[in-house]
């Protein structure tokens, strides 16, 4: 697995994210034989870091990844560093588009928003114009000696292997696992090395792409919102580069439920529904639910539309009646209400404990003694007894720090101890005992 890597002693100014200019429209893909069809080539994104020093950003960051967002959907991701491919999207729809990238850590947080590079717009068209490119003329390969040797495979099948079907993942990134099975791997293998595997997320109708062979990471997406998230995955023919429509897996649903303060309403693809609150996991509920053997896990927000949550997780794990979507939203509703009680429980047991630290506070200052810096740089204590014998207690200090300023031999400070001696009467025994170690000290503590 990929270690974190260790924090350097020096700081590192954070890196800026460039993306080369394209040219203003991406040129389609040519086909000698048929000049006046043509389709477009999958975008790809080169990217380029400027860090400053280089070798102690990629020290530091060497497990980090670069994201693409386009057009502002949810960032792919791509290992920043030995990647021998450029980032690649597939069925990009005609049209301009927006894309901006930026670098996160090995898990899945932003290093820095100023890593953000500026939003680049391009423009995708399904038409060359040919005559500006080639004055005119049509470029025409020549024949090939002998016409390419072809083959006939089965049509893969692509499975999602992770994230779970109704997983709950606690992250704001993942990580996609997936399999691609053939009737004849090492067939395909040869064939299709140079393929990709594209994902679709949330129904996107742009597909970022990983290399299907030769790579030691997984495809990954960063910064999901919480809420409900599906996810596919399809494969690329290695000649024209396009989806093989047959190849596509089921379709995955999953959950993000990070408890973020900015968290969005749990029901709706991609997030989408009421923001979040300021009570974070207090607008959160997560039932278990027991669908024939199996356990699901249901996170739900507060802002969320309850039977459309219902709706779609009874849909999902094949129980789509009436009782399902009832029974679920009413169990929701329960959950809340729950939670609300709990929640005005809790104030009140933390009002009476704030209550009662304040008292407990309170009697600590009042039993605690006076304490008074001494000119030998001790501290004298005077002991709590009563109103009357406290206010003689501190008279007699101030009397004597007088008398020891001014010099003097210390009768006014005696004098005030006798005087306390005397109002030892009527105090109990440990009083008693208190004042007489106060006044046994008093005079010491000034020189006297």
């Amino acid at each position: 697995g990929l270690g974190v890597p260790a924090d350097p002693t020096e700081t590192i100014p954070p890196p800026h994210h460039l993306i080369p200019s394209p040219p203003h429209h991406i040129p389609t893909s040519r086909q000698p034989t048929a000049p006046t069809s043509h389709r477009p080539k999958p975008p790809e994104v080169m990217i380029e870091v400027k860090a400053d020093p280089l070798g102690a950003f990629e020290a530091r960051y060497k497990d980090a990844y670069h994201c693409i967002e386009l057009d502002g959907a949810v960032p792919s991701c791509w290992p920043l560093f030995d990647v021998p491919v450029h980032p690649r999207f597939a069925a990009v729809s005609e049209g301009e588009h927006s894309l901006r990238a930026a670098i996160t850590d090995l898990h899945g947080e932003w290093i820095d928003h100023a890593t953000w590079s500026p939003v680049r717009r391009i423009t995708v068209s399904e038409t060359i114009d040919d005559s500006a490119e080639d004055g005119g003329e049509v470029v025409v390969e020549p024949d090939a000696e002998e016409p390419p040797e072809t083959f006939k495979l089965d049509i893969p099948i692509s499975e999602i292997v992770r994230p779970y079907e109704m997983a709950v993942l606690t992250t704001s990134f993942f990580d996609l696992q997936y399999n691609v099975h053939t009737s004849d791997p090492e067939l395909f293998e040869d064939h299709f090395n140079h393929s990709y595997a594209c994902g679709s997320l949330d129904g996107n109708d742009a597909h970022a792409c990983w290399p299907l062979y030769n790579v030691d990471y997984y495809p990954r997406w960063a910064s999901l919102d919480d809420g409900v998230h599906t996810v596919e995955v399809v494969v690329t023919h290695p000649n024209s580069a396009e989806e093989i429509e047959g190849s596509w897996s089921p379709v995955r649903t999953f959950f993000v439920y990070t408890a973020t303060d900015n968290s969005n309403a749990l029901g709706a693809p991609g997030g989408a529904g009421g923001g979040g609150s300021d009570s974070g996991g207090d607008d959160v509920v997560v039932l278990s639910i027991d669908v024939g053997e199996t356990t699901f896990t249901l996170p739900v927000q507060r802002s969320a539309d309850y039977t459309h949550v219902a709706e779609k997780f009874c849909a999902q794990t094949g129980v789509a009646n009436h009782e399902c979507v009832e029974a679920i939203t009413r169990e929701i509703f329960t959950e809340f209400q729950k939670k609300e009680q709990q929640m005005f429980a809790n104030a009140e047991a933390s009002q009476r404990a704030a209550a009662e630290n304040a008292a407990a506070e309170a009697a600590a200052a009042a039993a605690a003694p006076h304490r008074f810096p001494t000119p030998q740089g001790g501290v004298l204590e005077v002991p709590r007894i009563s109103s009357a014998v406290d206010a003689k207690m501190i008279e007699a200090v101030a009397t004597c720090q007088q008398e020891h300023d001014a010099g003097d031999v210390g009768l006014s400070c005696l004098t005030d101890q006798s005087q306390l001696f005397g109002m030892r009467d009527g105090l109990s025994a440990a009083d008693q005992e208190a004042l007489l170690d106060f006044i046994g000290n008093l005079g010491a503590a000034f020189g006297f």
